[in-house]
C-alpha cells in the first residue's frame, strides 16, 4: 500500500472521485493533493507544495480535454521544471529559505560558462559569469559524462511500470533476492533513522 494509492482508496474516491462533474474532480484532486503535502508535515511549504500539485492536475485534466498534442520537448521540459521547483518547495524550512532557494534556481547570475563564451558580447549582457575551467576540467568532463549516460537512460530505458508489467519470477530473480537479504541482514546493526520519523 503506497501513500498515493492510500490517499486514491480512502480520500479521493469517498470525496467521489471524478465522477461528479469537472469541478468536484478539481475539487477532489486538490484536497487528496493538500492531505498528500500535509502527510509529509504541518509546515506551509509542504501545505504549497501539495497545493501546487493538486492545480497542476487539475490544469493537466483540463488540457486533456482540448486534444492539443505538444511538442514531446516541451512537454518534458515543463514537467522537468515544475518537478525541480516544488522539490526546493518541499525541502525549504521555512518561507525565506524557499525564496532564497527559488531566487537560485532561476537566477542567470548563478550560470557559470567557460571563460571563451566571454567573447559573445550579449551573453555577458545577460549577466553570465565566466570562469577559466582548467582546474576543474576533469571533474567537469566527468560529470558531463555520468549526466549523459543517466540522460540516455531516462529517454530511453524502461520505467518501473514497464519493467513490472513484463516481470516474471525466475530462479535468478529468486537468487539475487536472497543475496540482497542477507546483504540487508548484516546491515541492521547500523544506525540509521527511519526516512520519515520527523512527521
Amino acid at each position: 500500500m503506497s501513500l498515493g494509492r492510500w490517499v486514491k482508496d480512502y480520500l479521493y474516491i469517498p470525496l467521489g472521485g471524478s465522477r461528479e462533474g469537472e469541478i468536484k474532480r478539481t475539487r477532489n484532486v486538490i484536497i487528496a493533493m493538500l492531505f498528500t503535502g500535509l502527510w509529509h508535515g504541518l509546515g506551509i511549504n509542504f501545505l504549497i507544495w501539495g497545493l501546487i500539485h493538486g492545480i497542476l492536475l487539475a490544469l493537466n485534466h483540463y488540457w486533456r480535454k482540448f486534444n492539443v498534442k505538444l511538442p514531446k520537448i516541451l512537454c518534458w521540459f515543463m514537467t522537468f521544471s515544475s518537478v525541480i521547483i516544488l522539490w526546493a518547495v518541499f525541502r525549504a524550512e521555512n518561507i525565506n529559505e524557499m525564496k532564497n532557494m527559488l531566487r537560485a534556481l532561476i537566477d542567470i547570475h548563478n550560470i557559470t560558462l567557460p571563460l571563451k563564451f566571454n567573447q559573445y558580447s550579449f551573453l555577458s549582457g545577460l549577466g553570465f559569469n565566466f570562469v577559466p575551467f582548467i582546474i576543474g576540467a576533469s571533474a567537469f568532463a566527468v560529470n558531463s559524462i555520468y549526466t549523459f549516460i543517466f540522460l540516455i537512460a531516462a529517454l530511453f530505458a524502461p520505467n518501473a511500470r514497464q519493467i513490472m508489467e513484463n516481470f516474471r519470477p525466475s530462479k535468478l530473480w529468486i537468487l539475487a533476492v536472497l543475496v540482497f537479504a542477507v546483504m540487508s541482514f548484516y546491515c541492521f546493526s547500523n544506525v540509521s533513522d527511519f526516512l520519515y520519523f520527523q512527521f
